[in-house]
């Protein structure tokens, strides 16, 4: 009988969940499962249309699980296209021919040319994935498994954001076109490759299929609608960066200008901090007129980029004496990897624009933008929810509960980050 009642009521959590995220325009996806469930449950219920674009995209088991089940889609009839950065493509060629003749529409931005200098650091930044022209998932996680909290050593804590609105659906959708038809985009070559290596790929997708159904949290055919569109009048607005360059009409200039016009409070996550002149301009500019800022960023305990930890470290103090509030994630097994911004507590922009200049200048990125009141609290209890993982830097350059300033740092990194900090990032700030 006792099993019979906690069947039943574990049912009527389950109906109760797809019910009240069913009621939602916008759901913040801040947990790993939550990020996964959520793109197998969008992936599933697709009818038409599947559009994913990504920076990275590997072979690994959160990959081939979605494969799996971008494949099972496509032979259901739904249009599925993929776009993948050719040089942070994890894909073999051997896995991309069973993509492709999976029923899989694959292309890569910019693979490697020797004559074509300027493409090397201009790269494809984007993560999002569009649902039938009325879902738009998006935000910083690529499709690996440390963004969904599945690798050995070490995972990432991240953020994104799905929203049913027709309206930012439709201009991702457009600038997706515009991408894909676009001269830099190339279709794989995979016609000369050995059975041996076929045969692996298939292996490794047989895995993903299996791994969908032993997943100890993830549910398959819930049919689990997690948001719908209730209100079109609702402001959601997808903003990307021009095809051919980087220009003001891009995600840096609509950023920086948000940013500009903050009167009382501003509050950022980065995982790659780095600060050119005019970012540094704004900052103070933003103090000096007695607005707040708050910034979350990786320690170099957390931080997986050495150059780009480098090159904060370098202007740290800069901030500290500016009175920025500076909060850093101190653990060597987890680090932060979200993309986000509140601005006066009336504006919320999630998406994959890391506070540096790579950012600014060079890699295209997209933003999703809002100045619902509900997304602006969600967001801001997400990133509270984010400082557990941090300690506040002290003036003196310590984290809080600590007399050093790099805890939890081996020798080995401590010296390469102090030989970076002094022979590279000086130069190549705008990089990285």
């Amino acid at each position: 009988m006792k099993i019979k009642l906690c069947s039943l009521m574990l049912i009527l959590i389950c109906l109760f969940s797809t019910i009240a995220k069913a009621d939602e325009q916008f759901a913040i996806l801040d947990s790993s499962q939550d990020a996964l469930q959520s793109r197998v449950d969008t992936i599933q219920n697709a009818r038409q249309e599947l559009i994913l674009c990504y920076f990275t995209f590997d072979q690994d088991e959160v990959s081939t699980m979605l494969l799996s089940l971008l494949k099972q889609a496509s032979n259901r009839g739904v249009n599925v296209k993929l776009l993948v950065d050719a040089y942070y493509n994890g894909m073999s060629k051997a896995m991309m021919k069973l993509v492709k003749e999976n029923g899989i529409d694959l292309k890569l931005y910019a693979p490697f040319n020797l004559f074509k200098p300027g493409r090397w650091w201009k790269r494809m930044h984007n993560k999002f994935l569009i649902a039938d022209g009325e879902i738009l998932l998006s935000g910083g996680r690529n499709v690996k498994n440390e963004y969904f909290g599945m690798h050995e050593s070490h995972n990432y804590i991240d953020r994104d954001i799905i929203v049913a609105s027709k309206k930012a659906a439709q201009t991702a959708r457009n600038y997706f076109f515009d991408l894909w038809n676009s001269k830099v985009v190339k279709t794989p070559k995979t016609k000369h490759v050995k059975d041996k290596k076929i045969i692996e790929a298939k292996k490794n997708l047989a895995k993903g299929r299996e791994l969908l159904v032993t997943h100890p949290t993830l549910r398959l055919n819930t049919g689990n609608i997690w948001v719908k569109e209730i209100n079109p009048l609702d402001e959601y607005e997808f903003i990307y960066d021009p095809i051919k360059k980087k220009s003001h009409q891009g995600t840096g200039d609509r950023l920086l200008k948000e940013l500009e016009q903050a009167s009382s409070s501003v509050k950022i996550e980065t995982p790659y901090f780095v600060l050119t002149n005019r970012m540094m301009k704004l900052l103070k500019k933003l103090r000096k007129r007695g607005v707040s800022i708050r910034i979350l960023t990786n320690s170099l305990s957390s931080s997986d980029v050495i150059l780009s930890q480098a090159s904060y470290l370098n202007r740290r103090n800069k901030l500290l004496k500016m009175g920025v509030e500076l909060h850093e994630v101190l653990t060597s097994k987890i680090g932060l990897h979200a993309k986000s911004y509140v601005i006066d507590n009336s504006t919320a922009i999630i998406g994959t624009f890391n506070f540096n200049g790579r950012s600014l200048h060079q890699d295209f990125e997209v933003l999703t933008l809002s100045r619902n009141t509900d997304v602006v609290d969600e967001l801001n209890k997400s990133m509270e929810q984010h400082l557990e993982y941090a300690r506040l830097v002290e003036q003196d350059g310590t984290l809080e509960g600590f007399n050093v300033k790099f805890p939890e740092v081996k020798l080995g990194k401590k010296i390469g980050a102090f030989l970076t900090r002094i022979l590279l990032a000086p130069i190549l700030r705008v990089q990285i």
